[in-house]
């Protein structure tokens, strides 16, 4: 009986750990959205910087970056899906444009809170200039000298360092009343802190719970 208690507690604990993946990423197709922008990078085309994007049905938040520059994003806009690659790629890509290598490696560091990677306005810089959004004449010209070169030095840690696949996707948006693409942002699926904290008191009880068994 008591093993069999066990084994009911570590398939309740599995379900907990691949549920928390999809309870962090509650973005649905036409859920409207909300965002708030920190650290802004101006440039002739409008500002970026670190986007906080709040789905107003599910009330899922991720803190992104945008990854065209000439598009771009209203409140109230809507989710258009989330795929690898941005729907109209902006200036410098295709139609869609798939994400840089770089560009997944990069937005994973800063999701995983490494913090050699936490100056947001460089990054947000070092993400254009990744996903050929800007050209090195623009760069030069439209941002600080200082901001720049950290920016240039987040892009060659990037290139050199994307050897492999980190998980970064495209939360692509359209407009409230039709389905006109607008901005793209990063997006990362990483599980909420709460279902974390659950998960690890799962582990823990029956850490405990099997300890006392042996006993």
């Amino acid at each position: 009986m008591m093993k069999a208690c066990f084994r009911i507690m570590v398939v309740l604990a599995a379900a907990i750990l691949s549920a928390a993946p999809a309870l962090a990423d509650s973005w649905n197709v036409n859920d409207s959205i909300t965002y708030t922008l920190s650290n802004a990078v101006s440039t002739p085309f409008g500002s970026g910087g670190l986007f906080t994007i709040t789905d107003t049905n599910t009330h899922a938040v991720i803190q992104t970056f945008c990854v065209e520059l000439n598009e771009h994003i209203y409140n109230g806009d809507r989710v258009a899906g989330i795929s690898n690659q941005a729907v109209l790629g902006g200036r410098g890509g295709g139609s869609p444009d798939p994400i840089s290598s770089a560009t997944d490696w990069l937005y994973a560091q800063y999701v995983h809170g490494n913090a050699a990677y936490s100056n947001l306005a460089a990054l947000q810089i070092a993400f254009w200039i990744l996903e050929d959004e800007v050209t090195s004449a623009e760069a030069t010209s439209w941002f600080n000298a200082g901001l720049l070169a950290i920016a240039n030095g987040f892009v060659s840690d990037a290139l050199l360092h994307n050897v492999g696949s980190y998980g970064t996707q495209v939360l692509n948006l359209k407009a409230a009343t039709s389905d006109a693409p607008h901005q793209s942002q990063l997006f990362h699926p990483v599980p909420e802190p709460a279902t974390m904290l659950l998960f690890g008191s799962g582990l823990f009880g029956l850490w405990g719970f099997r300890r006392k068994f042996k006993k």
